[in-house]
């Protein structure tokens, strides 16, 4: 018989708030040329408050090394548009074959992030992955680049190593 412990490496959040978020979304759709034409328009902004992300890290002498926590404010708006067409369609209940369109695009910003610094790192791993970022986009994937001397060629160091950019 084998016996193994592990914990694990999140750590539960006793000051977790609830996410909330508002939404106003205005739009419009429609059908023309007997519905073979459909087509629906919308556009929305939100404000996310209080977003609850997982990866925060902490230090590991909690005896975990993330716990989920609340960033401040997130602004989104967007737009989606659904365009159809009914290429054949049986007035006798047979066949239809319909096409449909799909466009979507948003785009979000980080305005507040509710705590004592300009950035939280939430997913990745050290120093790269996604980071919350005050004014640029929640999702935003941050790293570092390989140094090059002045002649364009990459930095090695004495263990074969490359050497990252610093800033």
């Amino acid at each position: 018989d084998i016996t193994s412990n592990t914990t694990d490496t999140f750590i539960g959040n006793e000051d977790i708030k609830p996410e909330l978020f508002e939404e106003i979304e205005f739009g419009a759709e429609g059908q023309l040329f007997n519905r073979r034409l459909s087509f629906d328009v919308s556009y929305y902004t939100r404000t996310t408050t209080d977003q609850i992300v997982q990866n925060q890290r902490i230090p590991a002498s909690t005896g975990a090394t993330f716990t989920y926590a609340n960033i401040g404010q997130i602004d989104t708006k967007g737009i989606e548009a659904d365009l159809g067409l009914n290429i054949f369609k049986s007035d006798t209940r047979g066949f239809d074959w319909k096409l449909n369109v799909n466009y979507t695009a948003y785009e979000s910003e980080v305005i507040d992030l509710g705590q004592d610094t300009d950035q939280v790192p939430y997913a990745g791993f050290t120093n790269l992955g996604n980071l919350a970022t005050v004014g640029d986009p929640l999702g935003a994937i941050y790293g570092s680049r390989v140094a090059r001397d002045e002649n364009g060629n990459l930095i090695v160091d004495s263990a074969g190593n490359y050497v990252a950019e610093t800033a």
